[in-house]
């Protein structure tokens, strides 16, 4: 558990570059590969991963997200972009919205 609000930063941006070198590595045909049988393709997973930043919406940080769509782009360039506003948007919001206190606080 965090206790100060730069902390989480720090980790959530280590994390964040390396999920962005990740993202990065895709392609627009790579998006479309299936990881085994019935399972989601690469896409899928990668635009579920960009998108699951809103999630801290549902916490109180209130920020621009992506808006409703959860068709997964065709764009592997897009889903990183996505992922890079998406994340320092989050980011800046729990800078000026949040203190060390709010961490404490039961969801």
């Amino acid at each position: 558990m965090f206790v100060k609000i730069g902390d989480f930063i720090s980790e959530w941006s280590r994390e964040a570059e390396l999920t962005e070198k990740v993202l990065d590595a895709l392609t627009d045909e790579s998006l479309e590969h299936r990881i085994g049988g019935e399972y989601r393709k690469l896409g899928q997973i990668a635009w579920h991963l960009a998108k699951s930043i809103e999630y801290m919406s549902m916490m109180g940080l209130s920020f621009e997200g992506s808006g409703k769509d959860d068709h997964a782009p065709a764009s592997a360039a897009y889903i990183a972009q996505e992922y890079r506003r998406l994340s320092r948007s989050m980011l800046q919001a729990m800078e000026t919205q949040w203190t060390d206190a709010t961490l404490q606080e039961s969801m």
